[in-house]
C-alpha cells in the first residue's frame, strides 16, 4: 500500500509517500486491507532490507505484536499496553500519546 506519512514521531524515511508490504499469506504481516483506503493509522514500521519480500525502499509491519494504532476522531485506538492480551483495545486521545512518544516514553 502507499502511505503518506503526516507526523513522524521516531526514525525517518524519505519522502512524504511510502511503500508498506502486507502479507500475501505467508510473510508474518496484516493485509493491506486491515488499512482500508482514506483511514489514519500510526505505524510502527520495519526499514527498507529488513523483512523478506520487501523492495529495496520499502517498509513493512511486523504481525508479530501491535504494531498499529487506528486514529479516529482525535483518538487513538488499540492494543496501547497489554502485552498479555493481543486482542485488548484501548483508547486515548492522539495527542496524550503524542507526547508520551515524543519524551521517549
Amino acid at each position: 500500500m502507499e502511505v503518506q506519512g503526516l507526523e513522524i514521531f521516531r526514525g525517518e524515511f524519505q519522502g512524504r509517500r511510502i511503500r508498506v508490504w502486507g502479507d500475501q499469506g505467508w510473510l508474518c504481516r496484516p493485509p493491506v486491507s486491515k488499512f482500508p483506503l482514506g483511514t489514519e493509522w500510526i505505524l510502527a514500521l520495519n526499514g527498507p532490507g529488513s523483512k523478506p519480500g520487501v523492495t529495496p525502499d520499502g517498509y513493512s509491519i511486523s504481525v508479530c505484536g501491535e504494531f498499529w494504532l487506528r486514529v479516529m476522531d482525535g483518538n487513538v485506538i488499540g492494543n496501547l499496553d497489554n502485552t498479555q492480551d493481543q486482542k485488548s483495545s484501548q483508547e486515548i486521545p492522539l495527542n496524550e500519546l503524542r507526547k508520551k512518544l515524543l519524551s521517549g516514553g
